[in-house]
């Protein structure tokens, strides 16, 4: 990746570094067989650690392109969070494109 997707967050009381990661599946596939092998305790290792699960199972791309946030906080503790992206759809519109038909339009 040429270009670094870190983005910050300013408020007023802290700032938070946000990196967007899409699932990769062989990385996904590696930490599962892991896992087996280490009797489920790579599972809860990673969880007590979600910079290390992001980055053993995902991959870093552009925030407009990621499924799953990492966010950092820049204080003292540099607290790490993890965060899957939803996305809402505005109300009225359908989310897969289909144009209504009479028979299937609800009444309101």
């Amino acid at each position: 990746m040429a270009r670094s997707a870190k983005k910050y967050i300013n408020s007023e009381e802290e700032e938070l570094e946000v990196l967007g990661f899409q699932l990769c599946r062989w990385k996904l596939l590696l930490v599962l067989l892991g896992t087996l092998c280490s009797f489920g305790f790579l599972l809860l290792f990673l969880y007590w650690f979600p910079e290390w699960s992001v980055k053993w199972t995902c991959s870093e791309v552009p925030l407009r392109d990621s499924w799953i946030l990492l966010l950092r906080a820049t204080d003292d503790f540099h607290s790490w969070f993890r965060v899957r992206v939803r996305t809402l759809t505005a109300p009225g519109s359908d989310p897969l494109g289909f144009p209504e038909h009479e028979e299937t339009r609800v009444p309101t």
